[in-house]
């Protein structure tokens, strides 16, 4: 006698939320086993779909659920723990039972009414149907509800749920429900990210140290809020430059931004009638994130650099095209073919795109490398002379308040002129607004303006003690912020003492590249007055440095 075959059921699962305890994951697993071992099944796989909404994807294109409709010679029956979580709609549910007809399948439901579809009997497909346009009616009340109450919180302070943004925290609301205040502690770090942008530190130069220092991300943050252990993640550039460009720093109310195809591509502030909704104070003042945001843009259309740190990046630069060297790395080939040491150098790529570069290259990491030769000129030159640290003093500029003012006044009145104002009360509101945005327009255009300065402080420390003290990533910002700049060129017929050479005589020099270094006038001037005052010897006065052919041969050849 032939044994009878099991039948070999798929356990079919899903959730819209997957923070939704109600139907979570874990109790649809074990109601759909639990039946499937009650009947005599065999359960021989599983589509499990998360974050999926039934009422806006069908089966077919589920995930996972998808990908087992188009297997159907590997399974009997779809087992589910409920008919919502099949379908929310009578076309949705038309379809999946005229599916299961055309294959030989069969649809099992653990709890709900009905057991399992009968597909021979048109009461049973009626119930279902029946069963469908329910769910559907419920999905639609929902809906429903749901765009009421965020119609309605769009216009008011109310948080309307989701992890606050960072810089922010939530908190009980006084009429219920949730608001947004600043949160002090990562409110601190998007002021000290906009205070390092504004000095100069790239997105990923503050994300570097951010990780170093283990500050936990935002998604991080709301794990831990919620309990649960935080996944290992990691802050990046792109992250930090989005949140510092959010106008949700400034406290506005946000809402997506989507394409035709309904994807997410950005936020914007809302404005009901022609003014921002305020939900909580701003992290950073208007002003501060206007000037960090025009930095963001400034750079986003510059190379962005790695976050390997390349000690000269930003400091040395080609004579002949006024581009930045980069470091390159190079590894020799031994005479067997395999790889030998690897070098280290600068060079200039702007030599196809710029008339008569030399596309100079030269090695950084030797005893005689441009890294030591830069550092050599620099404190032979400026070694004993105190560092004065620069000072920016804030400006008073209120241009891009009154900006923001005569913004809303404009859509104010465009709002009135396409009839949005058209009762008595409307006229009232309107007037009200108007005179305002008008008051507050005057006493902004009352205000002083005072530009922003920049005063020098002495330091109590030399140039050479600051720099011994530094890794190579700080020396690197140490030349920028002073304002070095070194540029390597070629001078004809020029007859110079090489400062580095195993030769002995000085000779005649022609087309030789010339390392020069070049100060920002107020430290040329104070390294003039310390020279006034002090007997020094007289390398100390050059700020150039002639590379002699044995010199240079050892920044450009490689031999394994």
């Amino acid at each position: 006698m032939t044994a009878i075959k099991p039948l070999r059921a798929v356990l079919a699962l899903r959730i819209s939320d997957l923070k939704d305890e109600s139907t979570s994951i874990p109790r649809q697993r074990e109601r759909c086993t639990a039946h499937v071992t009650q009947r005599g099944m065999v359960v021989v796989g599983e589509a499990c779909d998360e974050d999926v909404s039934a009422s806006t994807v069908s089966p077919a294109d589920r995930p996972k659920l998808g990908a087992w409709m188009r297997r159907p010679d590997e399974f009997d029956a779809f087992v589910f723990w409920r008919q919502d979580r099949a379908v929310r709609s009578m076309t949705d549910m038309a379809d999946l039972c005229r599916w299961a007809r055309d294959h030989g399948k069969r649809l099992l439901f653990t709890e709900g009414g009905i057991p399992e579809v009968d597909l021979t009997s048109p009461t049973s497909e009626f119930m279902v149907m029946a069963f469908a346009f329910a769910a559907q009616m419920e999905a639609q009340a929902i809906k429903d509800r749901v765009n009421s109450w965020y119609g309605y919180a769009r216009s008011t302070d109310r948080w309307t749920g989701g992890p606050a943004p960072f810089g922010y925290r939530t908190a009980p609301h006084p009429d219920g429900g949730k608001l947004l205040e600043v949160d002090p502690e990562t409110a601190q770090l998007v002021r000290e990210a906009a205070d390092r942008v504004l000095k100069g530190d790239s997105l990923n130069e503050i994300v570097q140290d951010w990780n170093t220092r283990g500050i936990p991300t935002n998604t991080a943050r709301a794990r831990l809020a919620r309990g649960k252990v935080p996944r290992e993640t990691f802050w990046s550039g792109f992250t930090l430059g989005r949140i510092l460009r959010s106008e949700g720093l400034l406290g506005r109310r946000q809402e997506t931004i989507r394409d035709q195809d309904g994807k997410k591509i950005g936020m914007k502030s809302i404005l009901i009638k022609g003014s921002y909704v305020q939900i909580a104070e701003p992290v950073i003042p208007l002003e501060v994130w206007h000037r960090v945001s025009k930095v963001l843009d400034q750079r986003a259309t510059t190379r962005e650099r790695s976050l390997e740190t390349s000690a000269l990046l930003g400091v040395v630069f080609c004579g002949a095209c006024g581009r930045p060297l980069y470091q390159n790395r190079s590894k020799a080939k031994r005479p067997d073919g395999t790889a030998g040491k690897e070098y280290r150098y600068y060079r200039c790529i702007g030599g196809n795109g710029a008339k008569g570069c030399p596309r100079v290259r030269f090695r950084g990491d030797d005893s005689n490398g441009l890294e030591a030769l830069v550092e050599m000129l620099f404190l032979n030159k400026v070694g004993p002379v105190e560092v004065y640290r620069r000072r920016h003093v804030e400006g008073e500029d209120h241009s891009a308040e009154l900006d923001s003012v005569n913004r809303r006044i404009r859509r104010l009145r465009d709002d009135r002129e396409s009839g949005l104002y058209d009762g008595a009360d409307d006229e009232a509101e309107y007037s009200e607004t108007m005179r305002w945005l008008m008051s507050e327009r005057k006493r902004l255009e009352a205000l002083p303006t005072r530009e922003a300065t920049v005063v020098s402080e002495p330091t109590g420390e030399t140039y050479a003690e600051v720099w011994s003290r530094l890794d190579t990533e700080g020396r690197r910002r140490f030349l920028i912020d002073t304002g070095v700049r070194c540029e390597i060129g070629s001078v004809e017929g020029a007859r110079r003492q090489p400062l580095i050479t195993d030769a002995g005589a000085a000779e005649e020099t022609a087309n030789r590249p010339l390392l020069n270094l070049m100060l920002p006038e107020d430290l040329e001037q104070r390294v003039q007055d310390w020279m006034d005052g002090n007997t020094l010897p007289e390398v100390t006065t050059r700020t150039s440095v002639l590379l002699d052919p044995e010199v240079l041969s050892r920044f450009t050849d490689i031999k394994a």
